[in-house]
C-alpha cells in the first residue's frame, strides 16, 4: 500500500513537471523585433517626416503583411518641436491621384518608457514604440479588424 501511494505520488509529480516544461513561451517569430534594441526614443529622434512602410497583423493565423493602398503609401506623419515640446500631425493623401493632403491638428506627444502618447485631433492614443535604427521605428498597438482584436505592428521610415 505504501509503495503504491509513493509510486502514484512520484508519477503525478513527474507528469506535473513534464506539463510545466511543455508550456515554454513561444519564440518571437518577428524578424524585425528579434534584435530587441535597448535604445529609447527621445524628442529629437522623431523630428521630421515619417512614412508608414509596412503593416503587419498578428492574429490566430499568424503574422501577415498587409497591403497598403496607393494613397496610404503617400501619406506621412510629421513631428516637430515647438517651444521645446514635441508635436505631431498626420497628413493623409486623398483624391484621384493622391495629391491632396488632409492633416490632423498639431497635437502634443509624450514619450516615456518606450511608450508614445499623442493626440490626433481630440483623441488620445497610447502605443508601444521600438526603435529599429536611426531611420526606422515600430509602433505596436491593438486594433479591431473584421470584428476581432488583433495585434498590429506599423513600421515607419524617415523621409529624407
Amino acid at each position: 500500500k505504501f509503495k503504491m501511494k509513493n509510486t502514484i505520488l512520484v508519477l503525478s509529480l513527474l507528469f506535473f513537471c513534464m506539463q510545466c516544461n511543455s508550456q515554454k513561451p513561444e519564440k518571437n517569430t518577428n524578424p524585425i523585433l528579434e534584435d530587441q534594441s535597448s535604445r529609447t526614443a527621445d524628442d529629437d529622434y522623431f523630428v521630421g517626416n515619417w512614412m508608414k512602410s509596412k503593416i503587419f497583423v498578428n492574429n490566430a493565423e499568424g503574422r501577415k503583411l498587409q497591403n497598403q493602398d496607393r494613397c496610404s503609401q503617400k501619406s506621412y506623419w510629421k513631428f516637430a518641436k515647438v517651444n521645446k515640446i514635441l508635436k505631431q500631425s498626420k497628413f493623409t493623401a486623398k483624391g484621384k491621384d493622391c495629391e491632396t493632403f488632409i492633416s490632423t491638428t498639431f497635437g502634443n506627444v509624450v514619450l516615456e518608457n518606450n511608450q508614445m502618447n499623442y493626440f490626433v485631433d481630440d483623441v488620445l492614443y497610447s502605443v508601444k514604440i521600438q526603435i529599429i535604427s536611426d531611420d526606422e521605428f515600430v509602433i505596436e498597438k491593438k486594433d479591431f479588424i473584421a470584428g476581432k482584436m488583433v495585434q498590429v505592428e506599423e513600421i515607419f521610415e524617415k523621409i529624407k
